[in-house]
């Protein structure tokens, strides 16, 4: 019975323990830019889901090698996959600009003037074999006519970091920072088809 007994303890002390998986959130501040153009204050804008790789609808945290192979961080995930936290920092920078009469989520049933439509073609961290490490943010943001079905304009943006940690920590830091640029540039974009 002894011999049992220890041989159960001495098993359950070899037992590696794990640490938590950390989750991560994009913590971007909404942009804050004075627009002053008001060509779109009777209009309402409807922000759709964003598309994107499957990658971007887990909530697994994807880094690259500089060989194109592809990793996740196995003890990091984001709360939310990627797509749908870009999805609300959209929605909420927008409605922050103060440029439309109002601002609404895809499943709403309100009528809507404009819609929102983007791609997401990058969202990715890069480590390279020399230990430097560099982050790319690409979409493509549609600007549609609710009602003809018209493309009123097209913007590319296409951002990218480098000289950051090669790490999880250094990750989420650049893309909350280049998702930031990110919702300025789509702001300003906006204000000027505001005219």
């Amino acid at each position: 019975m002894l011999i049992a007994v220890l041989l159960l303890l001495g098993g359950c002390s070899l037992q590696k323990t794990l640490p938590p998986v950390e989750t991560y959130r994009l913590d971007v501040r909404t942009d804050t830019g004075i627009y002053k153009n008001e060509g779109c204050r009777d209009k309402i804008m409807r922000v759709a889901l964003l598309e994107g790789a499957d990658l971007m609808q887990r909530q697994d945290i994807y880094y690259m090698d500089d060989a194109s192979r592809q990793y996740s961080y196995t003890r990091a995930r984001w709360v939310e996959n990627p797509s749908k936290q870009l999805y609300h920092l959209f929605e909420r920078s927008i409605s922050a600009s103060g440029l439309f009469k109002g601002v609404v989520p895809y499943e709403s049933q309100a009528r809507n003037d404009w819609l929102l439509e983007g791609n997401v073609h990058r969202f990715i961290q890069i480590i390279n074999s020399d230990g430097s490490s560099e982050a790319y943010v690409a979409f493509d943001l549609s600007l549609i006519d609710q009602f003809s079905r018209e493309v009123i304009s097209v913007k590319r943006i296409n951002l990218h970091e480098k000289g950051i940690e090669p790490n999880i920590s250094g990750a989420v830091k650049v893309f909350d920072k280049l998702v930031s640029k990110a919702l300025g540039e789509m702001n300003g974009w906006l204000n000027e088809e505001c005219r």
